[in-house]
């Protein structure tokens, strides 16, 4: 019988090439479950090391603004000192300068001195104010744009 090949034969080939497929297989499929292996530890390592440096930087950026909050404190207690000061410096002094002394009589030359004096008190009082909250604004401004350089550097 030549030319013919016995199905005993074809089997053991075929069972020969299906070893060796399975084989190629397991071996794709350990080398698969290596790289995702090192894959999925790669990936761990990055995200400690990212976690890491951000909680760097966020302590780093928790002082610059414990820093600059301190600043900011002591720059808007200097000011409203000032404005204290200048405010007393005024109500000792009156707002009012002194009569002249020929007038006949200098508190009741066209207006009443003593109302006068008191309502340019409150008005230099209010804009005392205004400009003390414009000075405290512009001072925080000031400080968030020192934090925000500080940062950005």
């Amino acid at each position: 019988m030549k030319g013919f090949v016995s199905p005993m034969v074809i089997m053991g080939v075929g069972l020969v090439l299906l070893g060796a497929a399975a084989a190629i297989q397991t071996k794709r499929v350990e080398n698969i479950k290596a790289e995702y292996a090192a894959f999925v530890s790669n990936v761990k390592l990055l995200g400690e090391q990212a976690e890491k440096k951000a909680r760097e930087e966020e302590a780093q950026n928790r002082k610059r603004k414990e820093a600059s909050d301190r600043e900011n404190a002591i720059n808007r207690s200097r000011i409203a000192d000032l404005s204290r000061q200048l405010r007393e410096q005024r109500s000792r002094t009156g707002i009012l300068p002194g009569a002249s002394p020929g007038s006949a009589s200098p508190q009741t030359a066209c207006f009443s001195r003593p109302e006068l004096e008191r309502a340019l008190q409150s008005l230099d009082a209010g804009v005392s104010t205004l400009l003390a909250e414009g000075d405290a604004a512009i001072v925080d401004l000031n400080s968030v744009k020192s934090w925000a350089t500080a940062i950005s550097q």
